[in-house]
């Protein structure tokens, strides 16, 4: 795959973006015919609060989610895309609300925020 992505770089001359984990340079330095056109190395930056509100308007349009809620996502995901997304798509999944504030959402039975932790055993989630 490495040897394709090479090829096609060659023969178009064409910026090419390669998007991976946080150990894609180091394992991209034993090929090192690709390694060494590698222009620049910038790491993926934690999600902000105004991400998470673009995030939000894509992933829960029709919703109207509070500034405090918003932080309350960004803190418990710790920056991470996918457990922003998966935390604004379960707040977009409750049913019959046009806006949501942190406090309602700390009220409402049987909604928990997802933090990505592994459930502990023997208990269900």
């Amino acid at each position: 795959m490495v040897e394709l992505v090479r090829d096609i770089y060659e023969s178009s001359q064409a910026p090419i973006m390669l998007v991976g984990e946080e150990q894609l340079p180091n394992k991209l330095k034993k090929f090192e015919r690709l390694h060494s056109r590698v222009l620049s190395w910038i790491p993926a930056q934690p999600v902000s609060q105004a991400g998470t509100k673009i995030l939000a308007s894509v992933y829960a349009p029709n919703l109207q989610i509070d500034a405090d809620l918003l932080k309350q996502i960004v803190n418990i995901a710790h920056g991470s895309v996918r457990r922003i997304t998966v935390n604004l798509v379960q707040a977009a999944d409750l049913n019959g609300y046009d806006e949501v504030d942190l406090n309602q959402i700390k009220t409402m039975q049987g909604f928990e925020f997802y933090k990505g932790e592994i459930p502990k055993r023997g208990v269900k989630s």
